[in-house]
């Protein structure tokens, strides 16, 4: 399954505690604002999906938008 979709495991894994850490620190910082937590963690799971998107993508391609 990780290599059709192109995702180390264990990045993705390292990845996911470091946002849901983070996210609960901006949850804690912004006095429990439960709206600043959905559009956070909007922006998370926006994110995710591109970078699940890009992965998809061939290196290739990548090398042709190289200076």
């Amino acid at each position: 399954f990780w290599d059709k979709i192109h995702i180390d495991p264990t990045m993705l894994l390292i990845l996911l505690a470091l946002l849901v850490y983070s996210s609960l620190v901006i949850w804690s910082a912004s006095g429990q604002d439960i709206g600043m937590m959905e559009r956070k963690v909007g922006q998370i799971a926006m994110g995710l999906v591109i970078m699940v998107v890009m992965a998809q993508i061939p290196p290739r391609v990548y090398e042709g938008w190289a200076p």
